[in-house]
């Protein structure tokens, strides 16, 4: 599993330079990488990956944000996103793989 860093000087300045928004975990489908209540800067519209942690709007309720880990990426440009701790994980083995549409950005570092 890849690790979140702690966000440095440059991290903070881009957060108040606007280029990074700060979002809080809620609920254990990341842990141990990501906890409940911890909060993460994440760069919105990034370039994503196989292995990047990114956050998502849930495909079935529009309200819902999630942070998953993107383990694969589909033959249609689909991404399929699971959480580590998949004993508390609602995640595309439930719902399916997601469009780039649904992702929001990437976790970029952890804000301590």
């Amino acid at each position: 599993m890849n690790e979140i860093p702690s966000a440095g000087l440059y991290e903070k300045a881009l957060l108040v330079l606007g280029l990074r928004t700060v979002y809080r975990i809620e609920g254990d489908s990341m842990a141990p990488i990501l906890k409940n209540g911890e909060e993460v800067l994440v760069e919105e519209g990034a370039q994503v990956r196989i292995g990047d942690v990114v956050i998502a709007r849930h495909p079935f309720k529009e309200s819902v944000e999630m942070a998953k880990r993107i383990t694969a990426i589909d033959a249609n440009g689909k991404f399929f996103l699971v959480g580590d701790n998949s004993d508390e994980s609602t995640d595309s083995r439930r719902f399916g793989p997601v469009s780039l549409e649904y992702i929001k950005g990437k976790v970029t570092s952890r804000l301590s």
